[in-house]
């Protein structure tokens, strides 16, 4: 679906040929540690009913082939994780932080840390090189970053992920007057966000939120949960609301929780 944009007939051309690119270096000034927090999305007013979980597991979760993981920043790392939990073949995403010197890094306490995303991915629906080109989609990386905490970065972790990403991003900076600030660095450690700050927009959605937090024993298991990650992107409006029909169907919620995701689509239908 996102692989038909003109982004990717125009990478599909040139991606043989890029490394003869020459390209524009943006003048990358050191970054400041410290810079201003972002803070999550928050809806208009919040809407709660009384719901049980239903008892039946969801069938989204049964997902049990090898996965990949491909780690970015992309500034703030609520909105970039739920856009990416809503493409098809992505299973889930989480927040986190990278980079920097701390060994138990907060977002209060970040220390010359960047703000990081995790995706775990089917790799027979789409590849990393699929996701790299959505980067450059989602993300105007012709930004000069504001803070070290909100700095652009693709990470990879072989030696054919690093070509790749470097031969994409080659592309994009050849189009681009303005430069590009991504980076492409060795991906080494992924520190665990605090809970709070997973899944923050199902969380603004109480109710149902509760429900499908019903669904597993603790923290750990819902930030692997496929249908909260999917949930979680679809409710501030990426994706497309067919998929997410079809995401329901699988979902085992209860019929309550399923007429409130009717009405977050119909409230994006109207705008």
């Amino acid at each position: 679906m996102y692989l038909k944009i003109i982004l990717t007939l125009v990478l599909s051309s040139m991606i043989v040929g890029c490394t003869n690119v020459s390209v524009t270096v943006p003048d990358y000034q050191p970054l400041d540690d410290k810079g201003p927090i972002c803070l999550p999305y928050t809806p208009q007013g919040s809407v709660t009913y009384n719901s049980e979980w239903t008892g039946a597991y969801p069938a989204i979760e049964a997902y049990n082939k090898p996965f990949k993981t491909i780690t970015l920043a992309m500034g703030c790392f609520w909105g970039p994780a739920a856009e990416y939990a809503t493409v098809e073949g992505v299973l889930r995403t989480r927040v986190g932080y990278s980079g920097g010197d701390l060994t138990q890094p907060s977002y209060d306490n970040l220390g010359n840390h960047v703000e990081i995303f995790e995706v775990d991915y089917d790799p027979d629906l789409i590849s990393y090189a699929d996701l790299v080109e959505l980067y450059f989609v989602f993300y105007d990386a012709s930004m000069r970053p504001i803070s070290q905490r909100v700095k652009p970065v693709i990470y990879y972790r072989t030696d054919e992920e690093y070509t790749m990403a470097t031969k994409i991003k080659q592309v994009i900076e050849a189009q681009s007057e303005d430069g590009i600030f991504a980076v492409i660095e060795p991906f080494e450690i992924f520190y665990l966000a605090e809970a709070k700050h997973q899944l923050s927009y199902l969380k603004q959605e109480t109710s149902l939120y509760g429900e499908i937090s019903q669904i597993f024993e603790n923290d750990d298991q819902l930030i692997l949960s496929i249908l909260a990650s999917k949930l979680n992107g679809f409710i501030p409006g990426y994706g497309n609301p067919e998929e997410l029909a079809a995401i329901i169907e699988d979902s085992g919620l209860s019929q309550q929780s399923m007429h409130r995701i009717d009405e977050i689509l119909a409230s994006r239908d109207k705008k």
